[in-house]
């Protein structure tokens, strides 16, 4: 079980750190209530469970094809971030949304799933995080395996349950315009996030 706490504690402390993915589950939630924030969520939670058991299991193919690729999986990743952006403007938001799709959460899940596969650094992040703890070191052993990528996509959802129930209580106590005013923040700040992803491209492309 130690290798499945450690997994847990890794999984909640990367899931926590802020960035474009925790702004855009808060603006879901904000606008359409904790089942979407939670299914945006669930969809990083997965792509971190992904990225771990690549790193686990040394699929240096893998791992290889997403360095190779990391500028274009960039672009893609910062134009996507800089429409949701744009959106929070554009798109006039209903902030107390009385249901929620089964379609809906699905593509919630997915965008988040593939906007975090879309950041190759996860994957070294795992690396260099598994390497400390001598893991490949210790030889294949599938049950160890199972137990820290579990612990990593448990921790995460933890994280992401945690997040979207106090940002859920948030959005049913303000009234309607500050439920708006964030909504919008985030979006600039997911907007930042997005000119900062095509900004590396640009230099890399540069650069070279």
């Amino acid at each position: 079980m130690l290798y499945f706490i450690k997994g847990l504690s890794f999984g909640f402390v990367l899931a926590a750190i802020v960035g474009p993915i925790s702004l855009l589950c808060i603006r879901k939630t904000l606008v359409r209530g904790r089942a979407s924030g939670f299914a945006s969520g669930l969809g990083a939670a997965t792509a971190d469970a992904i990225y771990s058991f690549v790193a686990l299991l040394g699929l240096s193919s893998v791992a290889q094809f997403f360095l190779i690729h990391k500028q274009l999986l960039s672009l893609l990743g910062g134009l996507f971030l800089c429409f949701l952006g744009i959106r929070a403007f554009v798109v006039k938001q209903q902030a107390q949304c009385p249901f929620v799709s089964r379609g809906s959460l699905l593509k919630d899940f997915l965008g988040t799933l593939l906007l975090t596969l879309a950041n190759p650094i996860t994957i070294f992040t795992f690396l260099s995080f598994f390497a400390g703890l001598g893991l490949h070191e210790e030889g294949f052993r599938l049950l160890m395996f199972i137990q820290v990528g579990v612990g990593v996509f448990l921790g995460a959802v933890a994280w992401w349950a945690i997040l979207v129930f106090f940002v859920g209580f948030a959005r049913d106590v303000f009234a309607q315009r500050w439920i708006e005013r964030l909504s919008k923040m985030s979006g600039i700040a997911i907007f930042i996030f997005g000119l900062s992803l095509l900004f590396s491209v640009v230099r890399f492309i540069y650069r070279k």
